[in-house]
C-alpha cells in the first residue's frame, strides 16, 4: 500500500531538472544556466534535511541550486553523466543506507535508473511518460512548481515529523 511505503522512507534523492526545477534552463548572456525554483519546494527541504539524508542528483555542477532549496543542510549533490543508478548506490552505502529506505524522485528517462535503485520511485504530474510508468507516486503538482512540497509533507505528515516551525 502506499501509505505504508511512505511510512518507510528514511532518506529523499530529487533529480534538481525537472522535479526541483520546472526543467527550463535561462542562459545569462555571460552563459551563465539560471532556473526556475518553487519557493514552497524549499521550504519543505528545509524541513526534511533535518530529519532525512537528502541528495540532488543532476548532470552539472549545481551548488547554486542546493544551496538556495536546502540552505547548509544539503550537502550531497551528485553528479554524473549517464548512470545515475551507480552513483545513488554509492550514495546509499555511504549513508548506510538500503533501497527499501530511499524515496526518488525524477521526471525524465536519465532519472529511471537511480528510481530503479530506490525502494520508492515518485515523479512529478508532468514527467516524462516512461517515468509515470514506473512511478508508484505521481504528484499532482508539476516540477519546480510544488511536487517536491508534496512529497515531503506527504511523507513527514504521516511520520511525524512535519511541524512547520522552521522558517525559509
Amino acid at each position: 500500500m502506499l501509505f505504508d511505503q511512505f511510512k518507510q522512507v528514511k532518506a529523499f534523492v530529487f533529480a534538481i531538472h525537472g522535479v526541483c526545477t520546472d526543467g527550463r534552463v535561462w542562459v545569462s548572456e555571460q552563459g551563465e544556466p539560471w532556473f526556475v525554483l518553487h519557493h514552497r519546494d524549499r521550504y519543505a527541504l528545509r524541513q526534511a534535511v533535518h530529519h532525512y539524508p537528502i541528495a540532488l542528483v543532476g548532470d552539472s555542477d549545481m551548488r547554486g541550486v542546493a544551496q538556495w532549496v536546502g540552505g547548509p543542510g544539503i550537502t550531497d549533490i551528485l553528479r554524473q553523466g549517464d548512470d545515475r543508478n551507480s552513483v545513488l548506490r554509492d550514495w546509499m552505502s555511504g549513508k548506510g543506507l538500503v533501497s527499501a529506505d530511499v524515496l526518488c524522485m525524477g521526471s525524465d528517462v536519465p532519472d529511471l535508473g537511480a528510481m530503479a535503485s530506490a525502494g520508492f520511485a515518485a515523479c512529478p504530474a508532468d514527467a516524462a511518460d516512461d517515468v509515470n510508468a514506473v512511478a508508484a507516486y505521481i504528484s499532482h503538482r508539476d516540477g519546480g512548481a510544488g511536487a517536491v512540497r508534496d512529497l515531503i509533507e506527504k511523507v513527514m505528515k504521516l511520520q511525524g515529523t512535519w511541524n512547520g516551525g522552521i522558517t525559509a
